[in-house]
């Protein structure tokens, strides 16, 4: 992946960036890639905090926004990345 970590350091608390799991971060990127997401690099860069969800909670908030979306979340994304705030308030 080509994330720029630096600009990651600069985005977020030191917290945030302490408090993933590894594993999870992987399941997550996993779950993401099987949808066909074609974003997940400036997802970990702008939006880092939403894989400190914990993956069964992830699959369960994605689908619920596909869900309101018309099952088009991965296009409506594409469109419009703050929808992802929407992860944290589900």
């Amino acid at each position: 992946m080509g994330v720029n970590w630096e600009e990651v350091c600069e985005k977020f608390e030191p917290e945030v960036i302490k408090g993933l799991d590894s594993e999870n971060v992987i399941k997550i990127v996993l779950f993401l890639e099987e949808k066909k997401i074609n974003f997940i690099e400036d997802m970990l860069t702008d939006y880092l905090d939403l894989f400190l969800i914990p993956i069964e909670e992830f699959v369960v908030k994605y689908n619920k926004l596909d869900k309101i979306h018309n099952h088009s979340l991965k296009e409506v994304l594409e469109e419009d990345f703050s929808i992802l705030e929407r992860f944290l308030t589900l």
